[in-house]
């Protein structure tokens, strides 16, 4: 990320998995019940410990929220089991397109897509056969200019992936980041086609 590039954060600075467990203990003992893994990052770089806060939360009170924003890279096979038996409550994909070459361009990373697909693919298998409406899969896609003419075709995918929720966001230009976004704004042109794509990712979903 731009904040750990420009050393405004340092990998030595983070909690320690002890420390963020012993926060969690804490969070659980005040009576917090909802827990959101997200921000800042990809959360799944710390894989072990974002399933142990999980379970943490979810062996106090299996009623409790967990909810994790990931761009689906990192999960291995096993985790959709974990968290489907878990009743994890919601897991929020960040897919920037419906096909590689929109996403992985926007993400910067070559196989990224197929990655995430993968793991969507394998959550949506376990969830069928353990016969669960949990985790809620939500796919989240930030609209630029490489995918605002394609907003039907992300919403045909989405359906077809076996989603439950599909979020488009617009891209917000962080001034810290602006110069690395230009590339991907859209023109006044390319925003009327997108309002337009809206309208008829609208009507798909309406009549699925």
């Amino acid at each position: 990320s731009f904040a750990r590039r420009s050393g405004r954060f340092r990998a030595e600075d983070e909690l320690s998995d002890r420390e963020w467990l012993s926060l969690v203990d804490e969070e659980l003992s005040m009576g917090a019940k909802e827990f959101y893994i997200l921000g800042g990052g990809e959360p799944m770089l710390r894989r072990e410990l974002v399933l142990e806060i999980i379970k943490r939360v979810k062996k106090e009170n299996r009623e409790y929220v967990t909810e994790i924003i990931s761009n689906g890279t990192l999960f291995k096979k096993e985790d959709a089991e974990t968290l489907v038996r878990l009743r994890h409550n919601r897991i929020l994909f960040s897919i920037d397109g419906c096909d590689a070459e929109t996403h992985d361009y926007i993400r910067g990373v070559s196989g990224a897509f197929e990655m995430a697909r993968g793991n969507v693919m394998e959550f949506v298998k376990i969830k069928k056969k353990l016969k669960s409406d949990k985790p809620v899969l939500q796919m989240n896609t930030v609209i630029s200019n490489r995918n605002y003419n394609k907003i039907s075709d992300i919403v045909r995918f989405a359906l077809e992936m076996g989603f439950n929720d599909l979020a488009l966001h617009p891209m917000r230009e962080y001034e810290e980041v602006s110069p690395d976004m230009q590339h991907l704004k859209l023109d006044r042109k390319q925003e009327g086609v997108m309002y337009l794509e809206i309208d008829k990712g609208k009507k798909l979903a309406e009549g699925s």
